[in-house]
């Protein structure tokens, strides 16, 4: 059991009520899938450890709930998240005329360079899909969004939706601590240097010519 890591990412979870969130969740942590799931009261909490590039990451995923009358306690779990996925149901295009709303939530009270997935589950409910590829990409890209279509029953693409916002925020954070290690001389001091060079090869010219 490994108990170190090097990163920690905090990844929550939106969407409308009904739309699959704790399923999807449930079959990316434990590879499983529960058909009599109740709605989820307030946040639940989930984690798990991956790694990329012998590198290992803790991460806390968070499953809030959709209905509005839990929206105030839910909302306070955006601070210090890395990143935020955004499901809707395939079968039911309320869910994503809404993505647009959840969007407008998580600009206001999360960070500006946070990273986010669109996430259309059910996919295997395709003789209920109300939803287009198209216009679901055209959504995604409305909110700069990466989209993937996922089944949370049968895991197709789950792996894989969780993976890309990883890789996403994994490269955000090694560029950032590279920042870090490796700081530049700021755009102040170089131009104090070189009014410094042409001040004093002015005073050298004046004196050459007086």
């Amino acid at each position: 059991m490994i108990d170190s890591f090097n990163y920690l990412l905090k990844i929550i979870v939106i969407g409308d009520s009904g739309v699959g969130k704790t399923n999807l969740l449930l079959r990316y942590v434990n590879h499983t899938f529960q058909n009599d799931l109740k709605s989820t009261i307030g946040v639940q909490f989930f984690s798990k450890l991956v790694s990329i590039k012998n590198e290992y990451i803790k991460l806390q995923l968070w499953d809030t709930a959709g209905q509005e009358r839990y929206r105030s306690i839910s909302t306070s779990y955006y601070k210090g998240s890395h990143g935020v996925i955004i499901c809707f149901d395939l079968t039911h295009q309320e869910s994503l005329d809404n993505v647009v709303k959840w969007y407008q939530e998580v600009k206001q009270q999360a960070d500006l360079n946070i990273k986010i997935i669109l996430i259309g589950n059910k996919l295997d409910l395709s003789e209920q899909r109300v939803v287009g590829t198209d216009t679901a990409q055209q959504v995604a890209k409305q909110i700069g969004a990466g989209y993937i279509e996922t089944s949370a029953l049968n895991s197709q693409n789950v792996d894989k939706a969780f993976e890309l916002l990883i890789q996403e925020i994994y490269i955000q954070l090694k560029q950032l601590k590279q920042d870090q290690q490796n700081p530049q001389i700021t755009t102040e001091n170089t131009i104090m240097l070189t009014d410094k060079k042409k001040t004093n090869t002015s005073q050298k010219i004046n004196k050459q010519c007086c």
